[in-house]
């Protein structure tokens, strides 16, 4: 894309042109030769919005939840994004689920922009298009930007450095629970919610997770992650959330924990921006993909092992540095 056209669709998703955002913000996902001059515009502009991250298993509500805060913030005045990460489609590779389909009739609200991207294959079901997407969001005026995961387990720890304040979600009389808890993703929330409290067996799931935390050993003055039951279909408890995201960034800011955050997201963001470039470059060499038919040929007639295989690989690439053993 000409740099003319770069700058007019800049300007224009500037202005509120909602149909220039949107192609602006396929140019950041699509990964084109557009792409770095579209960014060199939005770093300059970013860390003003609010980043919320919503995690859980699915089914546990999140597009619902998301939708409810939307329209929450929304009627407070504020610009709200949605960047809600699906299935990768195996033919076309975009998004399987549609906006329309998981947020209703959310998309018509003014002031309130939903984008679904694909998961890529990336770990956690999160992208880096979503970290760059919700970048574009922040510099175009968005005052608060919600990050949906496709919810897949121990891979949501990837939301973490791209959120200011992560919500997560869990229901109860499934058991996910316990395996969030050996996923580590329990230590990394700042707001619990037992979503479809209708259910049997909430209560006790909001007490379970208030004992767990309880015990969590914390240092003086820090963030006590609260934990609250909502059924958001019917929108029931979402106020009382909204209070909570309030307080989690009032107290980000007080303490410098925004600006870790912040800090972090970039780190993150870095690396993968990095590796990716690397294994574009590394094994877009002919001698190196050559080297891989050999290791392949050679592991696949058992004359090696894929370890070894890897570290000889390792170094062919690094040379100086030992690969694995």
């Amino acid at each position: 894309m000409e740099n003319a056209k770069v700058s007019d669709l800049w300007d224009r998703a500037r202005a509120g042109d909602v149909a220039a955002l949107g192609r602006l913000v396929t140019l950041v996902e699509d990964e084109g030769p557009a792409r770095g001059e579209l960014l060199a515009r939005v770093a300059p502009l970013t860390g003003r919005a609010h980043r919320i991250g919503l995690a859980g298993p699915p089914g546990a509500g999140k597009s619902t939840v998301a939708a409810e805060l939307a329209r929450r913030f929304r009627d407070r005045g504020e610009r709200v994004g949605v960047v809600a990460v699906d299935p990768t489609s195996p033919v076309s590779g975009g998004a399987l689920l549609g906006d329309r389909v998981r947020m209703g009739d959310l998309e018509s609200s003014d002031g309130i922009f939903i984008r679904s991207l694909a998961s890529r294959g990336m770990p956690g079901g999160l992208s880096l298009a979503a970290g760059l997407v919700a970048d574009a969001l922040d510099a175009v005026g968005y005052d608060r930007i919600l990050i949906e995961t496709l919810g897949i387990g121990q891979g949501e720890l990837d939301i973490v450095p791209k959120a200011h304040t992560v919500l997560l979600l869990m229901l109860p009389g499934t058991g996910d629970a316990v395996q969030l808890m050996k996923a580590g993703l329990m230590e990394l929330a700042d707001i619990f919610l037992v979503n479809k409290a209708d259910r049997d067996g909430a209560q006790a799931l909001a007490v379970l997770l208030r004992a767990q935390l309880t015990e969590t050993a914390r240092p003086a003055g820090a963030w006590m992650p609260p934990v609250l039951l909502t059924t958001a279909y019917r929108g029931e408890g979402l106020d009382l959330v909204l209070e909570a995201i309030e307080r989690h960034r009032a107290y980000l800011t007080t303490t410098g924990g925004l600006e870790s955050r912040r800090r972090a997201g970039i780190r993150a963001q870095l690396r993968q921006l990095v590796e990716g470039a690397v294994l574009q470059r590394m094994w877009s060499d002919p001698v190196l993909s050559a080297e891989l038919d050999k290791a392949v040929e050679e592991v696949a007639e058992r004359k090696s092992d894929p370890v070894r295989s890897a570290a000889r690989l390792v170094q062919r690439m690094l040379p100086g540095r030992k690969g694995a053993r």
